[in-house]
């Protein structure tokens, strides 16, 4: 995926006239690392096609994921805003090379071995109640 900064990101989604759900307002822009701004971009792009009506609740990180919320959503645009939201899994969010889940000082991030600072793998433990 191309490598877009947060200023051209933002310039783009003024252009796409994205809206908040709620107020109506334009968008200024997504509350992501640089490293993922290529899939919030592609994201976007597709649930255009897809017949999205450019309104958004929020854009962010939580969980070292990708999370994208929009109201009223059809099959298909769940379906799409999943893909990313997997793909993000995978995609370090400070530079967009091949990333996995890490625990960074008690904050789960997707990073790849150059951005990890030594951040160990993030492991799903199960708890017994």
């Amino acid at each position: 995926m191309e490598h877009i900064n947060k200023e051209e990101f933002n310039n783009w989604i003024a252009e796409q006239r994205i809206v908040d759900s709620w107020n109506k307002k334009p968008i200024l822009g997504a509350n992501v690392n640089v490293g993922w701004l290529p899939l919030v971009k592609t994201l976007i792009e597709e649930l255009i096609e897809a017949g999205w009506n450019r309104e958004v609740a929020q854009i962010k990180e939580k969980f070292g994921t990708l999370r994208f919320y929009i109201d009223d959503a059809t099959d298909v645009q769940c379906e799409i805003i999943r893909k990313y939201e997997n793909i993000s899994v995978e995609t370090c969010e400070v530079c967009g090379k091949p990333g996995v889940l890490r625990n960074a000082n008690n904050w789960i991030k997707t990073l790849c071995e150059e951005h990890s600072n030594g951040a160990p793998e993030f492991e799903m433990q199960m708890f017994r109640l």
